[in-house]
């Protein structure tokens, strides 16, 4: 397809410029941007520096993206979230370039809301690259007999099984993307408007993270950065760092009710860290996976808001039911009971288990090396409390 539409649909691309292979290529082409001109005298042209920190700030503070409303800014947006995805990359950290596509992916599912039908199809066929139909008369087919007469579910579009698996892979730990659940016929499966736009939305996470890796191979660290953006770059390391000190930094971390234990995630249990990694790569966890690293940092006495951090990176999040689940799992509600993880014979059972430890719960484990990791002389700010 022709990168240039005509009328106003140009600064709807423009808008959604992370749709584009080349949008720096796009503007030189078709927005009067001189072809020899830089990259940072762009930016410079576009005055678009404190935009792109503030791109990368809200991605790591708030893991979400605000598109630009004013239609004489967009090229400007154009150039700060590109060069937003250039500092990103250069930092080289795979939480970073996770929350990235994340952020990008969730708010472009919310902007599907606004789109008509055939808005969806063109950007799923043209950018997405999805084999997607809308069939003109919905099949509905009967789900439910009631006594005033039958359920029926109305299907309004198919995609094909390939790219139903492609795009629904991080989806399959909740059962209604389970491929087995869906309705198929002649190669196509049918779905709802509503799961359309979510394959969109783990489309655009796939493509961004894809285009962030690539910029990643290409740079070899922030020193070869533009002074501008090597400076964002700095920034940003630090910025990183705070946030995720919970789980990937060593220091004192506060627990429910007061006091605060040692915690240190390079002494985890190799299932532990297993769980944690997939996690930070956006991975959809098993429930038994989410159970376990839920109950084995609570028993820590690391804190519910804590806790949550993890869940965030996962493609299902939702605020409302992980919270209700991790204080559920803490006996902040309903039976008032906090649940412990799995033992190592049942996670060896269910699959969890990556490495024979020789011990019986990953509670155990864990407090074996964290008093060896002590003996010897740890951290001289170490003050660890139960072990």
């Amino acid at each position: 397809m022709n990168d240039m539409p005509s009328g106003r649909s140009i600064f709807r691309l423009l808008r959604y410029s992370f749709l584009l292979d080349d949008p720096i290529g796009y503007l030189r082409s078709y927005e009067g941007i001189p072809q020899g001109m830089s990259l940072i005298d762009i930016i410079e042209m576009h005055g678009a520096i404190p935009r792109i920190r503030e791109i990368i700030s809200s991605v790591i503070e708030k893991e979400s993206y605000s598109f630009e409303r004013d239609e004489k800014n967009l090229k400007r947006e154009a150039v700060s979230l590109y060069s937003a995805m250039i500092v990103t990359s250069s930092v080289k950290d795979n939480w970073l370039m996770n929350r990235f596509s994340i952020s990008i992916a969730k708010s472009f599912g919310e902007e599907l809301n606004g789109f008509d039908e055939e808005t969806m199809i063109k950007i799923a066929r043209d950018y997405l690259k999805i084999g997607v139909r809308f069939l003109a008369e919905p099949l509905v087919i009967p789900i439910r007999k009631l006594s005033r007469g039958d359920q029926r579910k109305s299907f309004t579009f198919s995609i094909t099984i390939f790219d139903y698996m492609r795009l629904g892979k991080r989806l399959e730990g909740d059962e209604k993307w389970r491929f087995s659940n869906q309705l198929i016929s002649g190669g196509m499966v049918y779905i709802q408007r509503a799961e359309l736009q979510r394959l969109m939305e783990e489309a655009v996470y796939y493509k961004v993270l894809d285009k962030l890796k690539r910029i990643s191979n290409d740079i070899s660290d922030i020193s070869i950065l533009p002074p501008q953006l090597k400076d964002i770059a700095v920034e940003v390391q630090s910025q990183v760092a705070k946030r995720r000190i919970s789980f990937y930094g060593e220091s004192q971390i506060g627990g429910e009710g007061g006091g605060a234990i040692a915690y240190k995630p390079e002494l985890f249990p190799p299932c532990i860290k297993n769980i944690l990694r997939k996690a930070s790569n956006g991975e959809n966890l098993s429930h038994q996976e989410r159970f376990q690293i839920a109950t084995f940092l609570l028993n820590l006495n690391i804190s519910i808001d804590d806790v949550l951090e993890v869940f965030k990176q996962l493609p299902d999040y939702n605020e409302k039911i992980a919270r209700y689940q991790v204080e559920h799992l803490a006996g902040k509600r309903g039976s008032g009971i906090k649940y412990k993880p799995y033992d190592c014979e049942k996670s060896k059972a269910i699959g969890l288990c990556v490495e024979d430890c020789g011990t019986k719960t990953p509670i155990q484990k864990y407090k074996i090396e964290l008093r060896k990791h002590l003996k010897k002389g740890g951290d001289n700010n170490d003050k660890s409390r139960d072990v």
